[in-house]
């Protein structure tokens, strides 16, 4: 079964517990491209936006191909014993959270990150397609989101760690990056490519979004953005909606990962949408959206 433990864990090239929680890597064989999930042991965890912000760094290290500075391939569970019913059931429900960087290949039996799932989102797609390549490019990248950590005032010590974790293998690229202020327009017009452009402005909005309120500095610096990416309202439109549905996707699998959905969750869910200007109605569709890969992935 493809969502079983034993399939999983031939994923995993690293494995360590820490407060109370399991973070995990998992390494696709064909690619070499990893994703990076923590669960919590207990089966509980944060909820709401907030719990997105780990899927939005993974998302931005997967648009622009970034390694994990601790990553050891063939380090992880593939040699190891089954471990504890915890660990076990913590591993699967980790990877439940990620599944959608991946899809499953029948015939190899095993799980891929050559291509996407069918039923990935827009914004998924948009990294697939439109990665952040350069280097340059990837410093810019860093700058954006800093601007938007620090619209509200100062980026405070969890942003900063964040925005370290996900710039580069060298420690204080990010606070150097960040200590040069907002991209001037001139920074932004070097983007030559009008895809990589709209990566740009999309992780922006998905950074944003994983703020329990996003404040009028928020979503000026993301105007001054589009304007200076050279982005119409329309594209930029678009590109909301697909950072939302990914935020929103990422909580839903959060929810799902532990078990049936409960009254109070899906008001929870709810109130996430509403958050992310989303209707109503994208809660139920991302419900049964990953329901029915959870189902077909353990058939």
């Amino acid at each position: 079964m493809a969502m079983s433990y034993e399939a999983i864990r031939k994923l995993v090239s690293r494995s360590e517990r820490r407060d109370g929680a399991l973070h995990l890597t998992f390494l696709c064989p064909e690619t070499g491209a990893h994703v990076i999930a923590s669960v919590d042991l207990d089966g509980e965890g944060a909820r709401g936006v907030g719990a997105a912000r780990g899927a939005v760094a993974q998302a931005i290290r997967f648009g622009t191909r970034r390694p994990d500075r601790s990553d050891q391939p063939g380090a992880g569970l593939e040699d190891q014993g089954p471990g504890d019913v915890a660990e076990r059931d913590a591993v699967v429900r980790a990877f439940r959270k990620v599944h959608a960087f991946f899809s499953w290949d029948p015939v190899a039996q095993r799980w891929s990150a050559a291509r996407i799932h069918e039923d990935a989102g827009p914004m998924i797609r948009q990294l697939h397609a439109h990665p952040v390549h350069s280097d340059a490019e990837q410093e810019l990248l860093v700058r954006i989101l800093a601007d938007i950590a620090q619209a509200d005032g100062k980026a405070d010590a969890q942003e900063m760690a964040f925005l370290e974790e996900i710039a580069a293998v060298d420690d204080g690229t990010a606070r150097r990056l960040a200590g040069l202020g907002r991209p001037s327009l001139n920074d932004l017009a070097v983007v030559s490519d009008a895809g990589t452009r709209r990566t740009m402005l999309m992780l922006a909005w998905a950074l944003a979004f994983t703020d329990e309120e996003l404040k009028p500095g928020e979503r000026q610096e993301l105007e001054y953005l589009r304007g200076g990416l050279g982005i119409s309202a329309n594209q930029a439109a678009e590109l909301r909606q697909a950072a939302a549905r990914f935020v929103l996707d990422t909580v839903v699998a959060n929810t799902l990962a532990s078990g049936p959905v409960l009254a109070w969750e899906m008001r929870m869910l709810h109130e996430s949408a509403d958050h992310l200007g989303l209707p109503a109605e994208e809660v139920e569709l991302s419900v049964a959206a990953h329901r029915r890969r959870f189902s077909a992935a353990a058939a």
